[in-house]
């Protein structure tokens, strides 16, 4: 199979232009330190302390250098480096106290106005590992409405929506279309990372031969979630407003799909040898990304929740702080990873601490090596990818399945922001594999109740896997429908006999309190700003009761689509493979229209379905419609 030249020139531009580097390769730690002693407010330090040294160490989460101060009377401060720059000093306050956080901030004219405003708000200060700032929140009916940091050293409080963000230096300086063109400015760090997945993905799957059509459309907003993620904090309201119309577009493509009107996939022209160079070049920077890189909240409590499941016996629901937020399966995963790879961190002396619930405040867990964590994510994001590629070679050949496990693994957004939250990854890790293993209904149920049980949008598709088997034959449906339902009765008596009562609250209501209540029914993330429905709140705050009742309006929308697929039963002709591919993304879409916390930045659940649900380059008409028919006549489904 020849590539066509235009494929070709990209392929070397590609190759010799845009390999990324790390972060953490800008700089070694020898440089880091000169960097940071080269900043005015740290020589003007080191003069008036003697004697003071500089140590080094990688921050992973952040992906910083953080540079310490010792002498011998312990630690001084610290000094952050990225990229060739100090982004921040911290070198103590001078022992300032919590009360005078609580005067500052109440000076500040705005809180003034707000206090007018919202008589009843309660001022909530929090705790800070930088000695020179506080946290702040102002909450009313337990909705934020506002939030910020103040400074100690210079009286000065500052609302975080006012603030730059250490991915932007992009926030105030243009407004949104210049942030997005700094979003994939060549050849920085995250936007050189953007262009080698642009120039893969156009080697792959562009339609050279006939640009305008509806596949290039797919492929440039695949490529657009990734520029509009970088640049969301500066800009919420516009950025939400663009993921939602990419959501939206993908929702009818992919109900487009399920439907009879097919279209055919122009298939790619590259040998298979470099497609499966392409993969595994996208799998080792995952492995990297993974080693190098912390987890974020997600994988951090769920280290620690599988760390009190295996001490105490019982779920973290109800008594692990704010972290119990996840299904139960995700803490059961990780209480062995945790117990024979514990996160540790290290003391000022050089010991060896394992970091836990109690000592994380201390210890700063920015500074924890969460091993099981990466442990974790790698072992479900290896599990996506093959999955996708059992799902091409089923669909039409094992180049198929090639392409649809590169066109995932090479995505900025991927890399860049997925690999972050186990969260994402593992549920989406389930459903993929779930439907990769159709062909056998017990393992296909038994895969998307697990997915369910690690986190709950799963349980979403459960009328359609039903649907699905249930067009195929009565043994189907019972076999795959006990499979699920079996993995639900362990869920939820494990939760009952393993989830401690608080405040005279029963199991189930502790855990309902904890997930779902946390993130839609009233909880923490109900009212967040970080979405669609909490932007629009903000700028309107004086319609947020109309704004609930469309929101309620669309997600009791949502609950009924759900239960459309059941029909399916009831059809003559069973539904095909690439009709349950597209629905899955479909309904993985839908959540995006109401999913309150991070609306439209779920990214990872909905990403390999949309992959592997428009970009199957197979004839959908004839040739693909008998190869499911023949195969999904298997005996294992009689």
């Amino acid at each position: 199979m020849n590539a066509d030249p235009t494929r070709i020139l990209l392929l070397i531009f590609c190759l010799n232009w845009m390999l990324p580097r790390p972060a953490f390769a800008q700089e070694t730690a020898e440089s880091a330190v000169e960097i940071a002693r080269d900043n005015r407010r740290v020589q003007e330090f080191v003069e008036q302390h003697a004697e003071t040294r500089l140590e080094a160490h990688f921050n992973d989460q952040f992906q910083v250098w953080i540079i310490e101060l010792f002498n011998d009377g312990g630690k001084l401060g610290l000094v952050s480096v990225r990229n060739g720059e100090v982004v921040e000093v911290d070198l103590g306050n001078g022992g300032r106290e919590r009360d005078s956080a609580r005067e500052l901030i109440e000076n500040d004219v705005r809180i003034r106005e707000l206090r007018e405003q919202f008589p009843e708000a309660q001022l909530e200060i929090g705790r800070s590992d930088d000695a020179e700032t506080r946290p702040f929140e102002l909450i009313v009916n337990k909705r934020e409405v506002a939030a910020g940091l103040v400074n100690l050293e210079t009286g000065r409080v500052q609302f975080y929506d006012d603030m730059p963000t250490n991915n932007e230096k992009v926030e105030d300086s243009g407004g949104f279309i210049k942030a997005l063109l700094r979003a994939v400015a060549f050849p920085q760090e995250g936007p050189g990372l953007f262009w080698l997945s642009a120039a893969v993905t156009l080697l792959v799957i562009f339609p050279f031969r006939k640009p305008l059509s509806l596949q290039s459309v797919d492929v440039i907003a695949l490529l657009a979630i990734y520029p509009l993620s970088s640049v969301v904090w500066g800009h919420k309201w516009l950025t939400y407003i663009a993921l939602f119309a990419v959501t939206s577009y993908f929702s009818l493509r992919c109900l487009l799909q399920a439907s009879a009107i097919r279209r055919r996939v122009e298939p790619t022209t590259l040998p298979v040898a470099a497609l499966v160079t392409f993969l595994a070049i996208a799998a080792v920077a995952h492995v990297q990304t993974v080693a190098t890189r912390g987890p974020d909240d997600s994988g951090i409590w769920s280290v620690f929740g599988g760390q009190y499941l295996w001490q105490t016996g019982r779920f973290p629901y109800g008594q692990v702080g704010g972290g119990g937020t996840y299904g139960p399966l995700l803490y059961a995963i990780h209480a062995p990873v945790a117990h024979f790879l514990p996160p540790v961190a290290h003391s000022d002396d050089g010991a060896t601490i394992v970091a836990d619930r109690s000592n994380f405040v201390q210890v700063g867990y920015q500074n924890v090596n969460f091993r099981p964590a990466k442990v974790v994510m790698l072992l479900f994001d290896l599990m996506l990818i093959w999955s996708l590629f059992a799902i091409g070679r089923q669909l039409q050949s094992p180049q198929l399945g090639v392409v649809l496990a590169l066109l995932y693994a090479v995505n900025a957004i991927t890399i860049q922001r997925d690999l972050l939250f186990i969260s994402h990854i593992a549920p989406t890790a389930c459903v993929v594999a779930a439907i990769a293993c159709r062909h056998h209904p017990v393992s296909s149920g038994f895969l998307l109740g697990c997915g369910a049980s690690i986190l709950f949008w799963p349980a979403f598709l459960i009328p359609l896997w039903l649907g699905y088997f249930g067009s195929r034959g009565l043994k189907p449906l019972i076999r795959g429908g006990a499979a699920i339902a079996a993995v639900g009765v362990l869920t939820l008596s494990a939760i009952w006999l393993l989830t401690e009562p608080v405040e005279q609250k029963g199991s189930i209501r502790v855990f309902l309190d904890n997930t779902w209540t946390h993130q839609e029914g009233g909880g923490n993330y109900s009212h967040s700003p970080f979405g669609f429905w909490g932007q629009w709140i903000e700028r309107e705050p004086e319609r947020i009761e109309q704004i609930d009742r469309i929101k309620s309006a669309v997600r009791w929308a949502y609950f009924a689509l759900c239960l459309l697929p059941l029909l399916y039963v009831f059809r003559s002709r069973p539904m095909q493979p690439t009709t349950l591919i597209a629905l899955s993304a479909f309904y993985a879409l839908g959540l995006q229209f109401w999913k309150t916390h991070g609306g439209g930045l779920y990214t990872g659940w909905y990403l390999p379905l949309v992959i592997a649900a428009l970009f199957s380059f197979c004839d959908l008409e004839e040739p693909e419609g008998r190869i499911a028919e023949r195969r999904d006549d298997d005996p294992v489904m009689a």
